[in-house]
């Protein structure tokens, strides 16, 4: 079904275009801003299941593969629920409302959804800001991406904190599409679902690789953007999540930006 494609011991696979939030599912009309939604129910889903398999980052889990599908037709359906039923899609302008949702709107959207038993807290948000123009974009913008990833990893299993917690999630904004990475610590490894399309061929991508070469996953991550999207962000906001079990006993950082 996926295309795979390897990039500095980071593993890749490429969906179909059909498979992706707006063409995928029942509700996949509404799947034009529900990308937010959309990760935080991966998330969530994730979080209640074993997925990953123990320092294997080179097989696509079928498990993965359900559950991101699942989470695209639920995403929709709820955004369908919010904003595209035909007593709230306009404003008062006339408008069709289609706004994209920040994480705790999300949040706040998904606790409301009774049957979809969401427990996904925030920990703590992030964002990063960069010079397009520079000609080092790139390194420097996967550099601290990675760099703020790493410090949610170890703050995360710091024993003054939890050293059992077990599901953390760094949800990432950049130029209003919603990604996230999954910190799997069974398995050792990170993995990417990124639920929207690439380009005219490609639709929703997953991308794994081991803990240690999280670093290399960020610049796939930026130098996807700028081929896919021709794309180079200013702005990166970065949302670490946790289960409501895993979030008693860690504290929120403050970071400097």
């Amino acid at each position: 079904m996926a295309v795979f494609e390897e990039y500095d011991n980071v593993n890749i696979w490429w969906f179909p275009k059909e498979f992706c939030q707006s063409r995928y599912g029942e509700y996949r009309t509404s799947g034009t801003n529900s990308c937010t939604l959309i990760t935080l129910i991966l998330a969530n889903k994730i979080s209640k299941e074993i997925v990953f398999r123990p320092n294997d980052s080179a097989i696509l889990p079928a498990k993965g593969v359900q559950i991101f599908g699942d989470a695209m037709n639920e995403g929709n359906k709820v955004y369908w629920q919010l904003f595209d039923q035909a007593d709230v899609m306009l404003d008062s302008s006339g408008k069709r409302r289609a706004p994209n949702l920040n994480i705790p709107e999300a949040i706040d959207a998904l606790n409301a959804q009774v049957e979809i038993e969401f427990d996904l807290k925030e920990w703590f948000y992030t964002h990063l800001t960069a010079n397009p123009t520079k000609e080092t974009y790139a390194e420097s913008v996967s550099s601290r991406i990675a760099q703020v990833l790493r410090l949610g990893m170890q703050l995360f299993k710091r024993p003054s904190s939890n050293s059992s917690a077990k599901n953390l999630f760094a949800a990432l904004i950049a130029d209003s599409r919603t990604t996230i990475f999954v910190f799997d610590f069974p398995s050792n490894t990170v993995s990417f679902f990124d639920s929207h399309q690439h380009g005219r061929r490609a639709g929703a991508v997953v991308a794994i690789c081991a803990m240690e070469n999280f670093d290399r996953l960020a610049r796939w991550f930026v130098t996807m953007l700028a081929d896919i999207y021709h794309s180079r962000p200013s702005l990166f906001e970065i949302s670490f999540l946790t289960t409501g079990l895993d979030a008693r006993n860690l504290i929120s950082p403050t970071l400097d930006h």
